[in-house]
């Protein structure tokens, strides 16, 4: 909370006395101050009776300097797309990208509030060696996502159009941009949490060498791209890198661990996913009217519900369901 309170503390003083960037930087950097002064009296030796236990310095040095690379690489790949295209092509086309990459991130939602409650328990089942009910576990939460991102995504894809036209009319040039991330941003999210299952099962540094080889790819292919195909080559360039990254996670997962994120039903869905979307894409583009474009999103989230249903849910999803509706309830079912 320091650094946040430093931040608008500076924004505070830098506007009542007119002083500008360089107040709120010093801010900034004195709230980073105290976080470290803190951290270090929290983390220094305390005299205790307890017997000493050997500390695994070198260890600890390892997975620290390979989460420090790993995080100092990630602010990169997650702006080199709008760096390359600020280089290559008109300014204003960064602002369309950001809208458009901005949107897309919707589907990470999902993933990204289950990784709280799926981390503990993956890293207990790590402890005890039991890589099957890893695997069980992993599989359970890459279909609930599956379940619940595409109706949401496919929809932010038929409405690409719509979505973009809000921001103004110049914005539409994004649309195509915003179906290429979103489908990005789904392979994401239907991976699973492969990366912060690899940090945690102690495998930080290919997490690295995999945060490495998809900034590598992610670079190459934007500079190879972007001058030609402008924002698109820039949205194509970003779902290989994630192509990149999730596929060689999984890869070294199923290697260290046997796990195994899908299931034929996992397959299942994704086909009922496609065999929806095609079609409805089609007769949008055919009617080209944007009520088109509604009536088609509301038509997949209710027929690819529908569908859920009719190939079945697992044991794991109807409990789920019933711990929902006890809720719902108060416990009266």
């Amino acid at each position: 909370l320091a650094p946040l309170g430093a931040l608008y503390g500076g924004l505070a003083v830098a506007i009542a006395l007119g002083t500008g960037l360089p107040t709120v930087v010093l801010a900034q950097m004195l709230g980073w101050a105290v976080v470290v002064v803190a951290g270090l009296a929290i983390l220094r030796p305390r005299r205790t009776t307890a017997t000493p236990v050997a500390v695994p310095y070198q260890a600890i040095l390892a997975f620290s300097l390979s989460m420090i690379a790993y995080v100092g690489i990630r602010p990169l790949i997650l702006n080199l797309d709008r760096l390359v295209i600020g280089w290559l092509r008109p300014v204003a086309d960064v602002g369309v990208y950001d809208i458009a990459a901005t949107l897309s991130l919707q589907s990470s939602i999902i993933l990204g509030s289950l990784n709280a409650i799926i981390f503990p328990q993956l890293g207990a089942l790590h402890a005890k060696g039991d890589h099957q009910a890893m695997s069980r576990l992993f599989q359970t939460v890459t279909r609930w996502v599956l379940q619940l991102t595409a109706p949401l995504t496919f929809s932010v894809i038929l409405l690409r159009a719509e979505l973009m036209s809000w921001f103004g009319p110049e914005f539409i040039l994004g649309a195509s941009s915003l179906a290429v991330l979103s489908l990005a941003q789904f392979i994401h999210s239907i991976a699973g949490p492969v990366g912060g299952t690899l940090m945690m099962t102690g495998h930080e540094r290919w997490l690295l060498v995999n945060t490495v080889l998809m900034a590598t790819t992610n670079a190459a292919l934007n500079v190879l791209l972007v001058g030609e195909y402008g924002i698109v080559g820039a949205a194509w360039a970003t779902l290989a890198a994630v192509l990149v990254w999730n596929v060689s996670s999984m890869i070294e997962l199923y290697h260290f661990h046997r796990l195994i994120p899908y299931t034929p039903t996992h397959l299942r869905y994704i086909a009922l996913a496609a065999l929806l979307y095609l079609p409805l894409e089609a007769l949008t583009a055919w009617l080209d009217h944007r009520l088109a474009a509604w009536a088609a999103a509301i038509a997949f989230a209710a027929l690819y519900g529908g569908g859920v249903l009719l190939i079945g849910l697992e044991d794991e999803d109807k409990k789920l369901l019933q711990t929902i509706r006890r809720k719902l309830t108060g416990g009266r079912l």
